[in-house]
This record gives C-alpha cells, structure tokens and sequence, in this order.
C-alpha cells in the first residue's frame, strides 16, 4: 500500500487516502508519512484491531 493523497472528483478542496481491503484479520499497524511546507512527519496508529469478515446478511421474510 503506498502512494499519494487523492483530490476528492467533485470536492476539489478535498484530499483523501484510497481505501483498501486487508487480507487479514488481527492487529495492524498503520504509518503515514506526510510531506508538506514545514517538512516531514510521521506517524504510527498502533494496535488497530481489524475484524474477520462479517457474516452474509439472511433476507428477512414477512
């Protein structure tokens, strides 16, 4: 995963990440490394639990 922020298509004033799909469940680690006016920085969101997939929906019937 890797690459740069992306302008939202209709909201030009807006940047964002894309969103990707993990492939597995468990504890991660995500670092960002942003490059701006001021330098570099980086930062590490620790310890995120990411869930298994969740089961299909059942149609209900009425």
């Amino acid at each position: 995963m890797g690459g740069q922020l992306a302008r939202h298509p209709r909201k030009l004033s807006v940047w964002g990440l894309d969103v990707q799909s993990l492939s597995t469940a468990g504890k991660w680690n995500f670092t960002f490394t942003i490059q701006g006016s001021q330098g570099t920085g980086t930062g590490t969101l620790k310890n995120i639990t990411v869930p298994g997939p969740r089961p299909p929906c059942r149609p209900s019937v009425a």
